[in-house]
């Protein structure tokens, strides 16, 4: 294989649906500088090598079909075995791992993940060993499972120590289990390194909301806003929650108001969205509609993660009825 080959710049294929906030874990695919070649033809006169294998399933995976994607890649895979190219196989299992990520199929990504992590680490390719790790905390991520990200994140910090991207997913982990404390460390950690970190700044002015402290979470949350892609509603959504939490704490209601329905317009049925009216409701007196509101969080689909789950039981458990 080239070394243009091997230099890739890794993203996700294109059906993979909206990620949880640590998207920029999960890269993991060809460089523009090297364009996808027309196998069409080509595919008729020879039998593809392992190289132009992995190409065709990474196009058929952004085209979403996944089928093909897989087809292909299991015969790169295969290609790279039987020719003992370690880096192509580590390469390629890392593609059938996205492809596995696109489908859903979470635990056999982090399978193939996993492997090809194994294989980067024996070749000692520090920069593909470093994604691995970042794919692989993105997926156990999405799989809800925030103490093997912590694990994974501090592991990967023994090699690139202050990264913020790594950081930032221990911020995340930390703030989904409930260590609030842990959080903000990690998260002011990582934007001390990228101020212009976004999902650090929208983690950390959500963390400041819930821990209390609206004076930084209004600043966080607003320079989050403004950095916020156009199109992430979910996003927008618990931004402009938290802010109209933070609004309700520094006792300005009618705006917390105006922002709670802004959020409720733009995600309903939120669980975060719902826990943090139910707090603003309870500021005001109103414990009927504030037990209604914890009841739909803790029974919304996605449902809260285990830190805010707790947080909103131990918010319903005095309520009266």
């Amino acid at each position: 294989m080239t070394e243009a080959a091997r230099s890739v710049a890794h993203r996700p294929c294109a059906a993979t649906a909206r990620n949880p906030p640590l998207s920029a874990w999960y890269e993991w695919s060809l460089s523009a500088q090297e364009p996808f070649p027309d196998l069409a033809d080509t595919a008729h006169n020879h039998q593809l090598t392992p190289h132009e294998l992995r190409l065709t399933a990474d196009q058929a995976c952004s085209d979403g079909d996944l089928d093909a994607a897989r087809r292909d890649i299991g015969a790169a895979i295969d290609g790279y075995r039987n020719a003992a190219d370690e880096w192509g196989l580590a390469d390629a299992l890392a593609v059938k791992g996205s492809i596995a990520r696109a489908a859903g199929e979470i635990d056999v990504a982090a399978e193939n993940y996993r492997e090809a992590l194994s294989i980067f680490n024996i070749l000692g390719d520090k920069p593909s060993t470093i994604r691995l790790y970042r794919a692989l905390g993105e997926t156990d991520f999405a799989a809800g499972d925030y103490a093997a990200v912590t694990a994974l994140c501090r592991e990967a910090l023994r090699l690139v120590p202050g990264d913020p991207v790594l950081l930032t997913g221990l911020g995340y982990a930390s703030w989904y289990e409930g260590r609030l404390a842990d959080a903000l460390t990690y998260l002011t950690q990582a934007l001390s390194a990228e101020g212009d970190n976004q999902p650090a700044l929208s983690a950390r002015g959500q963390v400041e909301a819930e821990a209390g402290h609206p004076a930084y979470a209004l600043t966080d949350l607003d320079r989050a806003l403004a950095l916020n892609a156009p199109d992430a509603a979910e996003e927008e959504a618990d931004l402009r929650s938290a802010r109209a939490l933070v609004l309700a704490q520094l006792d300005r209601p009618a705006d917390a108001e105006t922002e709670l329905s802004a959020a409720f317009s733009l995600h309903p049925q939120h669980a975060r969205t719902l826990l943090r009216a139910a707090q603003i409701r309870l500021r005001s007196g109103d414990q009927a509609a504030a037990r209604s509101l914890l009841k739909e969080a803790l029974t919304a689909t996605p449902p809260l993660p285990p830190g805010l789950a707790a947080k909103a039981r131990a918010l319903l458990d005095p309520l009266p009825g």
